[in-house]
């Protein structure tokens, strides 16, 4: 996982990029209880929607603590502007949302994450609730941290019904952590060959944490992930690797996953810096998959 500062510097590029274009249609507001934890959540619908009532999907966070609604507007107006309804919760301790901002380390991202996935679920049952959406069609979208927590919350939830990943991993927090230092993601670590980064990642025996992999071979639900192959803060051969064997043992799955060539972590071209156009990927999938 990249290191706070790190991960948020690379998110922090991206939304600042597309902070131009935040538009909204109508949005609801609302507190949400996961336990003891009161969420701040929010429901925006689209002006011009994919369907009579649209699908809606709920933001999964990437780590950090900026997990609030004015650190994602820009990345919500994206999908917004797709047709998609979006349902947004500050992430607990951040925003105004209540509880504590719990810090990811491999020994403790098994009790976190758990944590995490059941204030998702909370979400996705309070947006069941919700009026001019297709409750029928409730997903997830997770971002880089958030690809770990996104598939724990479809086992956990029978409401979800598809899931979108970007730059999520399918693998341990370990690999994960192991994969940024030797890609040169932690500071003042040098690149290595990516083949042999490769090998060390299969080699490795020391403690694994929280690893997707586990859920998302128990997902049963459509699922896309997409990939920057230049991306050196999470493992893409490696998760490729790993959902190509899932997909070998069980090929009716209903997986998909597109790799951008020269897309780093946020999904910018790392030559150009321009931005990957993923949006119109995810309208295609998801027009495809559900329709």
């Amino acid at each position: 996982m990249k290191r706070l500062l790190g991960q948020w510097g690379l998110w922090c590029l991206f939304l600042i990029g597309t902070a131009a274009h935040a538009q909204f249609g109508t949005q609801t507001k609302s507190r949400v209880a996961s336990g003891e934890v009161s969420l701040m959540a929010r429901l925006i619908l689209p002006e011009t929607p994919l369907a009579q009532k649209p699908p809606v999907v709920i933001i999964v966070h990437g780590s950090g603590r900026r997990g609030n609604w004015t650190s994602y507007q820009p990345l919500i107006s994206r999908f917004s502007r797709q047709g998609l309804a979006v349902v947004f919760f500050d992430k607990r301790g951040t925003g105004a949302s209540g509880g504590r901002f719990l810090k990811v380390a491999t020994e403790t991202s098994k009790e976190v994450f758990d944590i995490l996935s059941d204030d998702v679920v909370a979400v996705a049952e309070w947006t069941k609730r919700q009026a001019g959406i297709d409750t029928t069609r409730i997903g997830v979208l997770g971002f880089s941290q958030g690809g770990w927590i996104a598939p724990l919350a479809a086992c956990k939830s029978d409401l979800i019904k598809f899931s979108i990943m970007i730059s999520g991993p399918i693998c341990s927090l370990g690999h994960e952590t192991l994969f940024s230092e030797l890609a040169g993601d932690a500071r003042g670590k040098e690149p290595v060959d990516w083949e042999e980064i490769n090998t060390k990642l299969r080699a490795f025996n020391a403690d694994r944490g929280f690893d997707s992999e586990e859920y998302v071979t128990q997902l049963a639900i459509p699922s896309l992930w997409l990939f920057g192959e230049k991306d050196t803060s999470m493992p893409v051969t490696f998760s490729k690797q790993n959902l190509d064997t899932i997909l070998a043992r069980a090929p009716e799955r209903p997986f998909k996953y597109i790799v951008y060539p020269n897309a780093n972590h946020s999904l910018y071209d790392v030559d150009t810096k321009e931005r990957i156009p993923y949006g119109r990927d995810v309208r295609q999938w998801l027009l495809s998959e559900l329709y």
